[in-house]
């Protein structure tokens, strides 16, 4: 499975095919850090050690969190290519040194927010595209197009908050008065 945020590339390069897929995928990042802030996404850097020829290496989330997104990958200090998997990353080239400190910048998510991704991603897409529509003088620029892409980052910021607040409530066992008819129960 490729990272989401390769799939979402795919998404963002519909509404403004003009951009060059570097130029979206930078803002795409920007857009998840930005997404984290404020729905309370932890960058966290998950240290492993290199093993010779090994490409595939699992990151583990505490409990109660789930990893949203990588950020980055550096082998001793060195940035590498990688994919996400399922699991974890795939290096795009094996390391021949063993014992060297492989740093993956990770994501982590409160477990319900991770528990409906597409609300995610919709709001990565959409902060990502709106920024990107905002700048002057390019091809691919469209202020009012891209008022309407903001409108729809908050709206999906506003269901992942209810969701994640709804998630704690349950866990905490809390209800919420419901109306039934004209009165509350």
């Amino acid at each position: 499975m490729s990272d989401w945020l390769d799939l979402a590339l795919g998404e963002v390069l519909v509404h403004a095919p003009e951009c060059p897929s570097l130029t979206a995928r930078s803002y795409l990042d920007s857009a998840l850090r930005s997404v984290g802030n404020d729905i309370g996404l932890e960058t966290f850097q998950r240290r492993l050690l290199a093993r010779s020829g090994c490409r595939e290496y699992p990151l583990d989330a505490p409990v109660g969190r789930a990893v949203a997104g990588v950020l980055g990958v550096t082998l001793a200090g060195t940035p590498v290519a990688y994919q996400r998997t399922r699991d974890g990353i795939r290096l795009d080239d094996a390391p021949h040194e063993v014992g060297a400190v492989l740093l993956a910048e990770i994501q982590l998510a409160p477990q319900a927010v991770m528990d409906a991704p597409q609300a995610l991603q919709d709001a990565v897409v959409n902060l990502a595209l709106a920024r990107l529509l905002m700048i002057p003088q390019q091809r691919w620029s469209n202020p009012a197009l891209a008022g309407t892409f903001l409108a729809l980052y908050r709206m999906a910021l506003a269901l992942m908050a209810s969701d994640a607040a709804a998630a704690d409530r349950a866990q905490k066992g809390v209800t919420m008065p419901r109306m039934r008819g004209l009165r509350w129960v």
